[in-house]
């Protein structure tokens, strides 16, 4: 009897404990909820799903992400400061903007110890000496007396000197060509002048011992002259003033001055012309009385061409000249 009241009391008083909390298993009622509950205990799992369910997805509607690289200039734009030309020349901004240094600037640090150093613009900065581009003048042109004076000095000084050219001379409806060439060699002082026309040649030439020499086409054997000077000057008729043009130049302690050159006065420099395609300064002279000469001078300060023009001899004459100075001479050089 006693024994039968006390199992009807357990199960009632289960009953009722189980009817008050509303469920039945608790584990159960548990299974259906996506985190732990948060009356009990965490049990940890050892599996990476728990901490990926337990943090929550963070708000990044505040959130910006750190800029890098090229995104600095944009950066900085968006706080209303100046573009780092460090790392955007092309921005032409000053060096100096406000703000800390971003990560990645090619601008150094303070050295330790020491203050941060001033920045340009900055008052306590030392001045910079402002860098200019100064713009030398062009050199002023040489005039006609200058010039012709370094021709001189170029004929007179060269060790070796070699040429060859081509004279014209016109008067009235006639025309007269002549080739011809000079060869100085002035360690030997062995000299060679040569006229050639199609009919005739003349030379005049030094030898190495000095002694002076004329050659004539019509004549048979070459012929002795007492001097250089006095071999030039004969042939100045002949060889319509070619003799006494180049050689008086070169060798002038030697040779009287020139009577071609000592006619020429009133000398100007004129309008730059090219011969052949070389440019050369243009020189022009009164001639006697009523002539006009016109020399063009070579960079080399090499005479290119002669033109002397006398109205009232109806005479118009040209030379050319194509010299070399200071290169070695072959001995056939200095032979006719």
């Amino acid at each position: 009897m006693i024994a039968s009241l006390i199992a009807r009391a357990t199960a009632w008083g289960a009953a009722l404990l189980f009817a008050g909390c509303g469920h039945s298993d608790p584990l159960a009622a548990n299974a259906g909820r996506t985190g732990p509950s948060h009356n009990q205990p965490r049990v940890a799992t050892g599996e990476s799903d728990w901490f990926d369910h337990e943090v929550a997805t963070p708000d990044t509607s505040l959130q910006r992400a750190a800029p890098s690289g090229d995104d600095w200039a944009t950066e900085g734009a968006s706080r209303g400061a100046k573009r780092d030309p460090m790392l955007d020349p092309a921005s032409g901004a000053n060096l100096s903007r406000s703000g800390a240094e971003p990560t990645g600037s090619t601008m150094l640090p303070p050295r330790s110890g020491s203050a941060e150093a001033p920045r340009i613009g900055d008052a306590t900065a030392p001045a910079v000496e402002r860098q200019t581009t100064r713009t030398e003048p062009a050199p002023a042109p040489e005039d006609a007396a200058t010039i012709l004076a370094k021709v001189r000095r170029r004929y007179a000084e060269a060790t070796n000197y070699r040429d060859s050219g081509e004279l014209l001379e016109r008067r009235g409806d006639s025309l007269a060509r002549h080739s011809f060439r000079h060869a100085l060699s002035r360690a030997s002082g062995e000299f060679l002048f040569l006229l050639k026309s199609a009919r005739r040649s003349y030379a005049i030439q030094r030898d190495a011992a000095g002694q002076t020499w004329v050659g004539d086409s019509d004549a048979t054997e070459p012929e002795p002259r007492d001097s250089l000077e006095s071999a030039l000057s004969v042939a100045r008729r002949m060889s319509k003033s070619t003799s006494i043009i180049v050689p008086h130049l070169l060798l002038p302690e030697e040779l009287s001055e020139s009577p071609f050159w000592k006619a020429a006065t009133e000398l100007s420099r004129v309008a730059d012309q090219a011969i052949d395609g070389a440019p050369c300064a243009c020189l022009s002279a009164r001639y006697h009385e009523h002539g006009q000469l016109r020399i063009w001078i070579d960079h080399d300060y090499g005479i290119r061409q002669l033109q002397l023009d006398e109205p009232r001899l109806n005479r118009h004459t040209r030379w050319r000249f194509e010299s070399r100075f200071e290169q070695p001479l072959a001995p056939s050089e200095l032979q006719p």
